[in-house]
């Protein structure tokens, strides 16, 4: 019997993966205590939608065009995931670069327009490190 790989295993594959991620992330949370920064929790919504781009090209399996289109969307939120993440590697590496503390992500998108809360997040501060 051959095994056969198809974008639908490999887009299944992919959910499960991210689902693999959410958890260990929550479990560190839940059972750790390590509790995640802002650039944490933007992440977390990358790896959402990145495993919910997975599942719906798994169930609907796309073809010729649609397929593209669907690989260029996931690609695209993949990569701003990939680039938040190695923005808060970056500040791990650097922690003089950024305030030793700061507001919650809840505080923030309550008391500042949506543009200047984001740039905040992605300045970091002491959590973040």
């Amino acid at each position: 019997m051959e095994f056969h790989f198809s974008r639908r295993w490999f887009n299944a594959a992919g959910f499960v993966i991210c689902g693999a991620l959410l958890g260990y992330a929550y479990f560190l949370q839940l059972h750790v205590g390590l509790e995640p920064c802002p650039l944490c929790i933007f992440q977390r919504i990358g790896v959402i939608i990145v495993g919910l781009l997975f599942l719906l090209a798994a169930i609907f399996s796309f073809r010729g065009r649609g397929a593209r289109v669907w690989a260029v969307l996931l690609g695209l939120f993949a990569l701003a995931g990939a680039l938040t993440s190695a923005r808060q590697l970056w500040l791990q590496l650097h922690p003089d670069a950024m305030a030793s503390c700061g507001p919650g992500l809840n505080y923030m998108f309550q008391m500042l327009p949506l543009a200047e809360a984001i740039k905040r997040v992605f300045i970091g501060t002491g959590d973040c490190a």
